[in-house]
């Protein structure tokens, strides 16, 4: 049953909470993320926390956000206007209930990057990210920048010293969505960046079992959930965060797709490579996305039984055109002859302000001469699904990723579809498209192997930059045959 509850100057009838709930009402910690599964009652928790907030202290700014202004009138106005009759009054030009000790309660949303200028040089006490799966990392991180203690607030802290008030966000979300790897990142994995506390984030996971009135009064719900297929159900049932609602790519699985590269001897102290062999009768391709964000290339060899190992990669940031060929000459050795260099046809294009392309810059400094990739993002995701299947030959996927690959396992795993387009990924969020791009560029422009191919040797006037030359880890072999032998390769990885 609701219990009356005085609070403030104002008898407020709190609804109900069930123990998860009132845990995350009681959190003061600076993030606090509530959810996981279906029918927790995130939204219905939303309400009684931020209506208490505002009538304990006088003048506090408050923001609750949703993806669009439609959910935000679906899900939350209609029932924060019954419960704040007679209490506080609703301002339908600016969105806000204005309380008589000052509070302010806002409701904002955040469709697009651009909705966000909305905000700028705002300040709110507390900011309630009601689905912040469906915020993208760029939206998170500029209302975290509106996070911070307003006027009213400081005036009520100052007309009561003991009392203590830190700005707070809390957020609610299932698994899946555009910010999926973010709040998982945070609250889940809980891998911080610089500047990032590890205890500024509490994770409260709530299931459909926690939701008592749910459970009796609407108990098909439940059997609903209980009957999805097992990718579907782990994610909405039990708020599974490796398994979720809009994976695009959902053949992908690391038991089947990823490899541990037999071919490693490792160093026992670092456990990292220190030598790789090829199997020396397939292609290598050299693929790469290149952008000042960030550079993603990978080198890919194809054997006679069509498979593709990814073995190599380089992801990193802020790389001009000639860093991010030199650093590439150099984790090429020469015992890798590229049989094909593949690059994004926006490599190509030529600036205004100079009339030369990066290509130009990479033939001209790096001694790369790339070829251009097909940049049809629909034929792209077709083609890396087909790689994604069983290759009947071998009895395992055509497509293999080495371990020392992460970042590429991490994008394939974690990007999202396109939410008007079913058949291509989404461009956002952003970072997980560099390496799939990369990927995809290769899916699109390879050539099918023959029977059997003739590995290439590296040709008698080949030369590398000085900035590869100049590392001396590797060395030309005397044989005929001209090709090359490694020497040592730590720096490869």
């Amino acid at each position: 049953m609701p219990v009356s509850q005085v609070i403030g100057s104002h008898n407020y009838i709190v609804p109900k909470l069930y123990p998860k709930q009132l845990q995350f009402c009681q959190s003061k910690t600076k993030f606090t993320l509530y959810g996981g599964a279906r029918g927790g009652g995130k939204s219905y928790v939303i309400r009684p926390k931020a209506i208490t907030l505002a009538l304990k202290y006088d003048g506090i700014s408050i923001l609750v956000v949703r993806r669009t202004f439609k959910e935000l009138e679906g899900n939350h106005l209609d029932e924060f206007r019954r419960q704040l009759r007679g209490i506080a009054v609703y301002n339908s030009k600016f969105y806000r209930f204005d309380f008589p000790n000052g509070s302010v309660i806002r409701f904002g949303y955040a469709n697009t990057d651009s909705d966000m200028d909305n905000y700028q040089g705002q300040a709110f006490d507390c900011i309630f990210l009601d689905e912040a799966t469906h915020l993208t990392e760029f939206m998170y991180m500029k209302f975290t920048e509106c996070l911070r203690l307003s006027d009213g607030i400081k005036l009520y802290l100052e007309k009561h010293p003991n009392e203590h008030f830190s700005p707070r966000c809390y957020l609610t979300a299932n698994p899946g969505g555009v910010g999926h790897t973010w709040v998982k990142r945070l609250f889940i994995d809980r891998q911080y960046r610089d500047g990032e506390e590890a205890s500024d984030y509490s994770f409260i996971p709530a299931l459909v079992y926690d939701n008592e009135f749910l459970m009796k009064e609407n108990p098909s719900y439940v059997r609903q959930l209980e009957a999805l297929p097992e990718k579907e159900r782990l994610a909405m049932l039990y708020g599974d965060w490796n398994v979720f609602e809009g994976q695009f790519f959902e053949e992908f699985d690391e038991e089947l797709h990823v490899f541990d590269p037999l071919n490693f001897d490792y160093d026992v102290e670092t456990n990292k490579p220190i030598n790789f062999t090829l199997s020396r009768n397939g292609r290598i391709y050299r693929h790469r996305d290149y952008g000042l964000d960030k550079t993603a290339c990978y080198w890919t060899e194809l054997v006679e039984d069509g498979t593709f190992y990814v073995y190599k990669e380089l992801y990193e940031s802020n790389l001009t055109v000639t860093d991010s060929g030199n650093k590439i000459n150099l984790l090429t050795s020469p015992a890798e002859p590229i049989y094909s260099d593949i690059c994004p046809p926006d490599m190509y294009n030529r600036q205004s302000q100079t009339g030369k392309s990066a290509v130009d810059v990479l033939r001209a400094n790096c001694n790369q001469f790339p070829t251009k990739a097909n940049n049809d993002l629909e034929v792209g995701c077709m083609m890396l699904k087909e790689l994604l299947r069983t290759n009947p030959k071998t009895g395992k996927p055509f497509l293999q990723i080495s371990k020392s690959c992460p970042e590429l396992i991490h994008s394939i795993k974690f990007i999202q579809h396109d939410e008007k387009n079913p058949n291509v990924y989404a461009k956002d969020p952003h970072e997980l498209t560099h390496a799939v791009d990369a990927l995809r560029y290769l899916a699109t422009s390879y050539t099918y192997t023959p029977d059997r191919m003739a590995r290439p040797t590296a040709p008698k006037e080949f030369h590398f930059s000085d900035y590869a030359l100049e590392t001396g880890e590797y060395e030309k072999d005397d044989s005929d045959d001209e090709e090359y032998s490694i020497v040592d390769l730590n720096r490869m990885w």
